[in-house]
């Protein structure tokens, strides 16, 4: 018989980055999931969810900062926004103030497609708030943010 295997096993109880990084995997996994339990005619990846989302919340960033945002590289960001563009759920308009830049905006379909899946949204949420009071959850997020500005100095990314 086998043994089940815990991630405790690997990582000692000091090892944050060990545990952030697991959390966040079993987070996006349990999104692509969610995403995928959807019967969609034209379903979408978790990173273009969370681009609509983003453009849902600050509409006509520019690729940089949506790439600073998500973490993506310009190539990734570029795909990202080619792919949803060519669905039209998002637009690219040149800026009046500099004819060299463009900004990016969510479409009329694009927000259509992040109402779709509000439900499913807010169902993982749900779940993954389970059981952590508001107090236990400024306190992490205050923690995440404080590990997030400490490692900010060793974080260079070509956006």
């Amino acid at each position: 018989m086998i043994d089940k295997i815990k991630l405790e096993d690997f990582a000692s109880e000091h090892n944050a980055g060990f545990y952030i990084t697991k959390t966040s995997q079993y987070l996006k996994f349990a999104a692509l999931s969610a995403l995928h339990s959807l019967v969609l005619e034209d379903p979408l990846t978790f990173d273009q969810y969370e681009l609509l989302y983003v453009l849902l919340h600050k509409d006509g960033l520019y690729q940089r900062q949506i790439g600073q945002i998500l973490l993506k590289d310009r190539p990734n960001t570029t795909r990202l926004i080619n792919i949803l563009s060519e669905k039209k759920l998002i637009e690219r308009k040149q800026d009046p103030d500099n004819k060299r830049k463009h900004r990016i905006f969510i479409t009329k379909e694009g927000k259509g497609k992040v109402d779709e899946l509000k439900p499913l949204k807010e169902k993982l949420q749900s779940k993954v708030m389970k059981g952590i009071s508001e107090k236990e959850l400024t306190s992490m997020l205050k923690t995440l943010e404080k590990i997030r500005n400490n490692l900010k100095d060793d974080f260079t990314m070509q956006t």
